[in-house]
């Protein structure tokens, strides 16, 4: 068969197509339908979780590839629902100032930054936000924490020993309080305690930080922490700290000088466990992949399912069409 005469009898084939499609415009479009909705879902679903993982990423890696937190208890999919014997983490002693100040001390550790959040109801003259996160931290925080001050600056290591009441405020917060106006200098009342602005903190966007209320779009303020212990209130037990070892450290090395570190001021014997945790980044994310692992499985079904739907639409009407046609598909 010549190539002129296959073009033509494809040619022919194309035409007829179109014509039975024009002719069956409903049949068409739920086919169509059918088919786009359950890749779309397939589709979507895997673009959205990568997404996510990755934005969670990027926060992890803002700490520091090599940073680690120091927790009282570590981080659990499954919570204990029994006592102290059958979750004896919950015996665990909360961190203390002086443990983060020992590990400042190691020739192997750039940074240990003391942390805790809390909300609490922030007032400017007759502008009142009911519950604004807030977060308590020491001095070095942002070398843990990827951001940049400005207007403004950082308090001092002087400030949070002597718990002065000074507070740097983010983007969202300075809009809703003091509008266009420069709030460096001006005093705001956070539970009723008078706190003097001194720096407007920016941040970037991450799943993490979004998820735990510290995003740019929520308004959220630090403060020293111990001015936060003396005039907000701190709840000890949930304090951990934000260890960044130096450039040319290795990060299982700083660890092991960590956990020696704190087992020695402890008094814990060889033979003990642990009462605190180490977590990395590389857990972090173990973590994250084994939630989101679930919830896309989860979805993937429900996708499946809906794929499946749509292919049963398909392939009925595909059998109606056969059918009704089944006299002109032989003779053609």
């Amino acid at each position: 068969m010549r190539l002129l005469d296959r073009l033509t009898i494809i040619k022919e084939g194309i035409g007829i197509a179109l014509d039975a499609i024009r002719s069956n415009k409903v049949r068409a479009s739920l086919t169509i339908m059918g088919v786009a909705v359950g890749v779309f879902v397939v589709t979507a679903m895997a673009a959205a979780v990568h997404g996510i993982r990755a934005s969670f990423q990027g926060d992890v890696e803002a700490f520091g590839a090599t940073s680690f937190q120091v927790r009282r208890r570590g981080i659990q999919l499954s919570g204990c629902d029994g006592g102290d014997d059958d979750c004896p983490e919950r015996r665990n002693p909360a961190l203390k100032l002086g443990e983060a100040a020992a590990l400042r001390r190691l020739p192997s550790v750039q940074a240990v930054t003391v942390r805790w959040g809390d909300s609490r109801p922030i007032r400017y003259h007759d502008r009142f936000l009911k519950d604004v996160g807030y977060d308590a931290l020491s001095a070095e925080w942002l070398e843990t924490d990827a951001g940049d001050i400005s207007p403004g600056r950082n308090f001092s290591a002087l400030e949070d020993q002597a718990a002065a009441r000074v507070v740097i405020i983010n983007d969202s917060l300075q809009s809703q309080l003091f509008s266009d106006g420069d709030p460096i200098g001006k005093q705001i009342q956070i539970a009723s305690q008078p706190f003097t602005v001194i720096g407007v903190y920016h941040t970037t966007a991450g799943f993490l930080k979004t998820m735990d209320g510290r995003g740019p779009d929520k308004p959220r303020a630090i403060v020293p922490y111990n001015t936060a212990k003396r005039h907000l209130g701190v709840w000890d037990r949930g304090v951990s700290l934000m260890v960044k070892p130096r450039p040319d450290a290795v990060q299982s090395e700083v660890m092991d000088d960590v956990t020696a570190v704190l087992r020695g001021l402890r008094g814990l014997r060889p033979g003990q466990p642990n009462n605190f945790a180490l977590v990395t980044s590389e857990r972090m994310m173990e973590t994250f992949d084994k939630i989101f692992g679930a919830i896309f499985m989860v979805g993937l079904a429900l996708s499946a399912v809906g794929l499946l739907v749509g292919g049963v639409g398909v392939v009925a009407i595909m059998m109606i069409s056969v059918t009704e046609r089944t006299r002109e598909i032989g003779v053609r």
